[in-house]
């Protein structure tokens, strides 16, 4: 009986755990549909050149996001996660203080580009500080293991309004490619205004504590130390994502970027089954490890490995099957991505088969390995984009993101 009992337990665990996955999944699927129709629109409401530059604008502002940020706000994620587990809260109050000064250091550069006559890079700054500020605040919920209320907030609601402030934007002002991004920025901005008003955890008076703490202490150089190899590792897993589209940049034309970026955001989507596994399990692998509960951490990590790879496979199948319809909606000039479409999806649902080696090493605070796992298939990528782009074009760029997406999940699994 006791085995029994033991089993039935199980079981409903990895079904709870299974459907909660659903819904994350559910939820990031929604937020890249919309995303996906922001895209349909910018193409067809400013053209296909301008939309082309937008998205090599946007690749910059999303790294430059991640270098103003150094790494604070994923390491705020995980010290509070930890902090739950061992009760330790030490690494907080230096943690705020940090997070503190580098939003008013990019906000007032942000001022000082605008003063100057620079008004694409003041919106760029903004637009950096606010996505951080969103960040911060999705990841503060998701700490608290609250991680399906971040993505409503976070990125379903961000998207919508963005959508929404793209269609008024383009009505009442002259076409450019700032508008995509102006669109972007009001996005960031409500999401942020939602996620502060439903503060996670106490409210701002902790904040004003932490920032009258003592101004230096031993823990403030072990964070930026953690911190600057948290920023070099994300930086470095944005640019997974981005440096197709920015060695495309440079190698052909503004209509082939638009096309690509077409084909690969729509093929991320079936990253999201294999993403939201990982996402979900994070903050309670950081807690569990933190707690020394090291029999817990494996069994999670096995189950999201197996929900995260059959999920990511069956999405990869629906996607690849739609994927001609779905590229229409741009264009019919867009179906030559279709190849670019198939490979990308093709090279993301092998990484799904090796689990979540990311998520597991950054709880158990492996930063460094991460960090050289990641520079490893960036190099590799580059070689095999810039070698093959032209010969084959764009399909060039998607071969090279599907091989460092199978070979990333080989080198951290």
């Amino acid at each position: 009986m006791n085995r029994l009992a033991r089993a039935g337990a199980a079981t409903f665990r990895l079904f709870r755990q299974s459907f909660q996955v659903g819904q994350v999944a559910g939820l990031q699927v929604a937020s890249t549909g919309f995303t996906m129709v922001f895209g349909i629109l910018a193409t067809r409401l400013i053209g296909a050149d301008q939309f082309g530059k937008y998205v090599s604008i946007f690749a910059i502002a999303g790294l430059l996001t991640v270098v103003v940020n150094l790494g604070m706000t994923t390491l705020l994620q995980r010290e509070v996660s930890a902090s739950r587990g061992s009760g330790d809260r030490a690494m907080l109050r230096p943690l705020v203080q940090l997070l503190v000064f580098m939003t008013i250091a990019t906000g007032l550069a942000s001022l000082v580009a605008l003063v100057l006559g620079y008004p694409i890079i003041a919106i760029v700054l903004t637009f950096c500080l606010l996505a951080n500020l969103v960040s911060l605040l999705r990841g503060l919920h998701s700490a608290h293991e609250r991680v399906i209320f971040a993505i409503w907030f976070g990125d379903l609601l961000r998207q919508v309004v963005a959508l929404i402030a793209l269609v008024a934007l383009v009505t009442a002002m002259p076409h450019s490619e700032v508008l995509p991004l102006l669109a972007q920025l009001i996005g960031a901005f409500a999401a942020a205004s939602v996620l502060l008003s439903w503060r996670p955890d106490g409210n701002l008076r902790s904040v004003a504590r932490a920032v009258r703490a003592s101004r230096w202490t031993r823990h403030h150089g072990v964070l930026m130390r953690s911190g600057a190899i948290f920023a070099g590792t994300q930086l470095l897993i944005s640019l997974t994502t981005q440096l197709d589209i920015l060695i495309l940049t440079a190698m052909v034309s503004p209509a082939e970027v638009a096309h690509y970026y077409a084909a690969v955001r729509g093929a991320l989507v079936i990253n999201f089954c294999f993403g939201a596994s990982g996402m979900l399990a994070e903050p309670v692998l950081t807690r569990l490890f933190a707690a020394g509960a090291f029999k817990e951490v494996q069994d999670r990590t096995s189950s999201s490995a197996v929900i995260g790879s059959v999920m990511t496979v069956v999405a990869a199948i629906c996607a690849i099957a739609i994927a001609p319809f779905y590229l229409r909606l741009y264009g019919e000039e867009f179906l030559t991505a279709f190849p670019s479409f198939c490979v990308f999806a093709l090279g993301i649902a092998v990484r799904s088969f090796l689990g979540p080696g990311e998520n597991l090493l950054r709880a158990t605070r492996a930063d460094r390995e991460l960090l050289l796992a990641t520079a490893f298939v960036l190099i590799l990528n580059s070689v095999i984009t810039v070698t093959l782009v032209p010969f084959i074009g764009i399909l060039g760029a998607a071969t090279g993101s599907a091989i460092q997406f199978a070979v990333y999940g080989v080198v951290v699994s």
